[in-house]
């Protein structure tokens, strides 16, 4: 059981470097640095996938620009504002050991129900028609 906790433990330390690393390249270089991968689909096929505009997002949000992060990738953006908040009141909650509203339970059908989400905004972002058009990068 020890093993698995220094496991676990080592697998966060190097996710969250991993993640400062590539915060810190985001902001020193900007979104458009030439290192930063494109987007495959948007190239081959002229369209935008449930991803596209993450990068700028994220540079948006980096800098505090919670508005245009949410212009360039509006599910995502409110995906992972949504996760940090229930990571946050999970670990409050497992510091306090209080038991908070927004907990984390994953779930097969919280996995399905964000699969049919992506996909559906993969779908809705390339339809050529306001009020969709909103929802692809400027």
């Amino acid at each position: 059981m020890r093993h698995d906790s220094g496991r676990k433990l080592a697998f966060g330390c190097g996710l969250l470097v991993g993640v400062a690393v590539i915060g810190y390249l985001l902001l020193t270089h900007g979104p458009h640095a030439s290192f930063w991968p494109k987007c495959l689909f948007h190239q081959w096929t002229g369209l935008h996938c449930a991803g596209c505009g993450m990068t700028r997002a994220t540079h948006a949000l980096l800098q505090g620009d919670v508005l245009t992060a949410l212009r360039y990738n509006p599910l995502i953006m409110g995906l992972i504002l949504t996760g940090v908040l229930a990571l946050a009141c999970e670990g409050i909650a497992r510091w306090s050991g209080k038991n908070l509203p927004l907990r984390l339970h994953p779930s097969w059908r919280l996995v399905r129900g964000l699969v049919v989400l992506l996909i559906a905004f993969w779908i809705m972002r390339n339809i050529p028609n306001w009020p969709f058009t909103l929802l692809a990068p400027p």
